[in-house]
């Protein structure tokens, strides 16, 4: 045979072997085969909210991890896929959802994170931190996670609270007896129960007509909101709750378990 044959033949082979090589390694690679993933994040209260500027933060902080990730968060806010208790069960369901869980709405499956949304008891950032990091979270993340079926993928510290009112008020010794109304989740606000406010879940559309008959005291809600409904003029005094909550970050868990490695690494 001849040797240029011989040669051109070996070199055609090696470039198969190398490109057959290099086709399995990038179909097996989890993010080239791996089509893109795409969540929805719900959240119940307004796009002009701190939960907007939380949400674009994290999607940020995702792109900067992984930008071959080929993860996508559509942001679906002011109550587009329900209130809290809603998106929450959606996603327990098995919906493709993130959402952040407040302590109240966490309460529902471990009645312990109640005890953190007691006035004053989580003074500063610094403070939240070091309770998060303690066991006694740890053990609470992990009753969380068995008995409502989520994973939780992280926590942020929570908007701080913003009461409007028709007169000057310090808070929180000098709430006692407001009767509020708010944007509900399925359940009496604790936060608020403990600083004797009255907090009533009612439709959005009834609070002006509630104010001007002088049936409420106050309305918790953004400056945003206020301002564009004209309820300023009935609540200008604007007064913000001392003392800070976490929030857990969510998604469903037997969605979490079905995610590559890397995957599971750009989320958390």
């Amino acid at each position: 045979m001849n040797k240029k044959l011989v040669w051109l033949s070996a070199v055609i082979v090696i470039l198969l072997l190398f490109l057959g090589g290099w086709w399995f390694f990038r179909a097996s690679s989890p993010f080239q085969s791996q089509k893109p993933i795409s969540f929805k994040l719900g959240w119940h209260g307004p796009v002009a909210g701190g939960m907007d500027k939380a949400i674009q933060a994290y999607q940020q902080e995702l792109i900067s991890r992984h930008e071959d990730a080929e993860i996508s968060i559509t942001k679906l806010l002011d109550g587009t896929l329900g209130e809290l208790s809603e998106v929450v069960d959606q996603t327990r369901a098995g919906q493709a959802y993130l959402t952040f869980v407040t302590m109240e709405e966490a309460a529902r499956f471990s009645p312990k994170a109640a005890v953190l949304t007691t006035p004053l008891l989580i003074g500063n950032e610094e403070s939240l931190n070091q309770l998060m990091a303690s066991p006694a979270s740890e053990m609470l993340i992990q009753e969380f996670e068995e008995k409502s079926g989520l994973k939780v993928l992280g926590w942020i510290s929570a908007p701080p609270k913003i009461l409007w009112v028709g007169d000057e008020r310090k808070a929180p010794e000098g709430l006692a007896g407001l009767k509020i109304a708010m944007r509900g989740a399925g359940y009496r606000d604790l936060a608020w129960q403990q600083r004797g406010v009255l907090a009533q879940k009612l439709p959005q559309g009834m609070w002006r007509s509630e104010a001007q008959r002088g049936a409420l005291n106050g309305v918790e809600e953004t400056s945003e909101w206020v301002g564009s409904t004209g309820l300023y003029w009935h609540y200008p005094q604007r007064v913000v709750l001392p003392g800070v909550q976490p929030m857990f970050f969510t998604m469903n868990r037997e969605v979490y378990e079905s995610l590559s490695d890397k995957q599971k690494q750009a989320l958390t």
